[in-house]
């Protein structure tokens, strides 16, 4: 009894231990718009700064029907109702990025597939990067909507000052875009989660043999992208910000865009959640096609186990 009852307590906090960085980010997200709240009554009872737009509290996303409290509620569903759409379709998103992946490297010589076994632990930080990399890759996309002109969809009303308008709009289209990109996100983390892997080795030439997961390319491809376009979209609106508007109230606005990827990582901090507490299950409903597909099941060589005598 006290043997189970110490397991339960250990393995509570495992849990508590591998979602802090989640639970943290959602902390701080719902802190910003107490703040946001907050601010806004101070300004409009006691005539105190003028540091949040009244446009915030009416509207906050402009794209998005009622005022701040609503839109919040919205914001935090969202990511969750993303999940739930792609908890019924993970079994055609897999076969989907599989096929693709096999379709990317047809043009090359052949690569034999197959499945790994993995564990069933997972790093706080490897959640929280999984989680940054979706942040930032909503930052870029809401920066792109909004340089096309789109600003207005997330921006309610709109200041004279241009760039303010379009770095409020990256700010606000961030929140907006998360659901939508949690959901190309969701079936490259579970690809990942499944173990199929490419192999290829190279005896006769001058190139070490390969290895990698079949989520690998998308991956690095949506990464790499998210962070290259976030440091030109910070530099950019940042430094124009500050020149157009100097140490004013505006100031807020890139401090506010630099830390953004960081604390909105709690928007969907829930969707997380609930993705890594039905990994199995997810990978029980996507194991009949992958067993269409033959994959033959390999075991990875510890290293000593390679080396030569």
């Amino acid at each position: 009894m006290n043997e189970s009852k110490m397991t339960g307590e250990t393995e509570s906090r495992e849990g508590i231990k591998k979602f802090l960085s989640t639970i943290f980010g959602f902390l701080i997200s719902l802190a910003i718009f107490v703040v946001i709240y907050v601010l806004s009554i101070l300004q409009r009872d006691w005539m105190i700064g003028d540091l949040i737009p009244p446009e915030y509290v009416t509207h906050f996303v402009a794209i998005l029907p009622g005022p701040l409290w609503t839109d919040t509620i919205l914001l935090y569903l969202f990511p969750i109702a993303s999940f739930a759409v792609f908890y019924f379709i993970s079994p055609y998103t897999t076969i989907f990025f599989i096929k693709l992946h096999q379709l990317i490297y047809r043009s090359k010589k052949r690569f034999n597939y197959g499945i790994v076994k993995l564990g069933s632990q997972m790093k706080p930080f490897m959640i929280f990067r999984r989680s940054l990399i979706v942040s930032l890759f909503s930052f870029s996309i809401s920066a792109l909507i909004v340089q096309a002109g789109g600003w207005s969809l997330f921006r309610a009303g709109g200041v004279l000052n241009p760039i303010l308008n379009e770095a409020e709009g990256i700010f606000l289209g961030t929140f907006f875009i998360i659901p939508f990109v949690l959901l190309l996100f969701f079936p490259i983390w579970l690809l990942e989660d499944s173990g199929v892997v490419i192999f290829r080795n190279y005896p006769e030439k001058r190139r070490p043999p390969i290895i990698e997961g079949t989520h690998a390319p998308y991956i690095n491809v949506l990464q790499g992208y998210a962070g290259i376009s976030t440091i030109i979209i910070l530099i950019t609106y940042v430094t124009a910000t500050l020149a157009e508007s100097g140490l004013g109230p505006a100031v807020l606005t890139p401090i506010i865009l630099i830390v953004l990827p960081f604390f909105i990582t709690g928007l969907f901090s829930f969707a997380v959640y609930f993705y890594e507490k039905n990994i199995p299950k997810l990978l029980n409903k996507i194991q009949p096609r992958l067993d269409k597909l033959n994959l033959s099941d390999i075991e990875i060589p510890k290293f000593n186990e390679m080396k030569k005598n």
